[in-house]
């Protein structure tokens, strides 16, 4: 075979691979054009349910494993949180499994922070009627989970809180500063302790025996404060609010370009292999 055919043969080899790369790249991208808007619908709903989760996790009130869907399978009901939904119906399927698997694994552990959040909240309101026992003689306990400083507690007004405020930020302080408005006479905390069921625990001014309320919910902060596992935690959710924040920016990219120039070609010469 003389240079001439070689060449010939050559143009010819490398043509037709470079209009099938070409060919294909065009399928794919147009395939990709419009998967595009599915795709960066898919990933905003992640970004918001993270969102969600973040301002959870940085308030008293993390979302809980009620605050999402319930799915009832052939033994028992479940909760679903959206990485679990999309697990179950197969809509993270085509998306980026990396994502997806990171995604599946914060949420699982932010729901689990909040298991564990909600266990230390328990700790807390023990403590605190514990604390109560010893300094209100007039202690009153109802049998509807009600428990007050005073019987007199009728046309009271009080702020509504739940025991993270022992836990989570400066929302003690803006509590005890609300006690100093003359019209405020006191704090109620609210807690679950079974399944819709919910105790009460009000603490009126001026109506503890040795000890004035401000000093009293400052003692429990430092209890609270002192309590390693309580430590432990405020920790690991410190880990959790930077990991979710880190995530939220690597998904709102996907939202921006929920397929890359780099995978549609990668995709693309895939294809031909596969053909």
């Amino acid at each position: 075979m003389n240079d001439t055919l070689k060449n010939i043969i050559t143009s010819l080899g490398t043509s037709l691979i470079v209009s099938s790369v070409t060919f294909t790249l065009g399928l794919k991208s147009g395939k990709n054009q419009s998967d595009r808007q599915i795709l960066r619908n898919k990933y905003r709903d992640i970004s918001v349910h993270f969102s969600n989760l973040l301002d959870g996790i940085n308030s008293t009130r993390p979302k809980k494993w009620a605050d999402f869907k319930i799915i009832r399978n052939a033994s028992r009901q479940e909760s679903y949180p959206l990485m679990k939904e999309m697990r179950f119906d197969g809509q993270s399927i085509e998306l980026k499994q990396k994502i997806v698997s990171t995604s599946e694994d914060l949420e699982l552990r932010l729901m689990r922070y909040s298991d564990k959040y909600s266990k230390k909240l328990k700790i807390i309101q023990e403590y605190t009627i514990s604390e109560l026992e010893n300094h209100c003689s007039n202690l009153i306990k109802h049998e509807n989970y009600e428990i007050c400083t005073t019987k007199d507690s009728n046309n009271k007004r009080y702020r509504e809180y739940n025991y993270g405020i022992f836990i989570i930020g400066d929302e003690l302080k803006n509590a005890i500063q609300d006690l100093k408005e003359d019209n405020i006479q006191g704090i109620r905390f609210t807690i679950n302790i079974e399944y819709n069921k919910i105790q009460t625990l009000s603490i009126f001014k001026n109506t503890l025996d040795d000890i004035l309320i401000e000093e009293f919910l400052d003692n429990i902060k430092k209890y609270s404060e002192a309590n390693q596992n309580i430590i432990d935690l405020l920790q690991e959710r410190e880990n959790l609010i930077i990991e979710t924040k880190n995530l939220i920016k690597d998904i709102n990219k996907r939202v921006k370009e929920p397929i890359t120039f780099i995978e549609t070609i990668v995709g693309a010469i895939t294809d031909i292999f596969k053909v």
